[in-house]
């Protein structure tokens, strides 16, 4: 029987899989650490699943990363951020947008914070509190795993700019879940590459 893997092998895993992306090294080394970061708080925390951590990268930030051709100019919500996903990815691949990670969990606000502080992201903010709580707008609120497309728009939807899209990441969206939303909402379904998220489904309130 193979021994785990420590925390060492991890990292070594994790370095070469986001050469397999073409990542920069600045921004390598901040995904490791992000990644060790996770894996250190997720013993007491359970912030992501604690399944093969040698698949993180795939999982977890090549997945975050899939958003990128749907990014538009002005600030992202992340929306029940978590661990920080998709947001701190996202915001370690574009050091000069701002994004806000909005979580209710306190205990998983505190890793927010300390994985800020701990990977020097001015370009990051972090709000706790429900998502319903919060007034501002963004030009894109983003959600990954949140839940259904209903439950995501009543917890969201007004925190969307009158012309901002609201992107939810799902394994599978079913005609009967886009038909619930599409008397307020035009949906459009993009397949993203198979890491784990299998299709972003882009919202945008109908002209009223």
């Amino acid at each position: 029987m193979s021994s785990p893997l420590t925390i060492e092998d991890l990292t070594d895993r994790w370095h070469a899989d986001l050469q397999h992306l073409a990542v920069a090294d600045n921004e390598r080394d901040k995904l490791c650490a992000y990644l060790r970061l996770i894996y250190r708080w997720n013993v007491y925390k359970a912030l992501v699943g604690r399944s093969a951590p040698e698949k993180w990268v795939m999982r977890h930030i090549a997945d975050s990363w899939s958003l990128v051709p749907f990014l538009r100019s002005g600030e992202v919500a992340d929306v029940g951020s978590g661990a920080g996903l998709p947001g701190i990815p996202l915001a370690i691949a574009f050091a000069k947008k701002n994004f806000t990670l909005i979580e209710r969990n306190g205990k998983k606000c505190a890793f927010l914070h300390y994985a800020q502080m701990e990977l020097s992201l001015p370009n990051l903010k972090i709000i706790y509190a429900p998502s319903e709580k919060v007034h501002r707008h963004f030009s894109v609120v983003v959600a990954r795993a949140f839940g259904s497309l209903s439950a995501l728009i009543a917890a969201a939807a007004h925190l969307c700019a009158p012309s901002g899209r609201l992107l939810a990441m799902k394994g599978y969206c079913s005609a009967q879940e886009l038909q619930s939303v599409e008397a307020e909402f035009i949906s459009t379904i993009h397949n993203l590459p198979s890491y784990r998220h299998r299709q972003l489904i882009e919202m945008c309130a109908r002209s009223r």
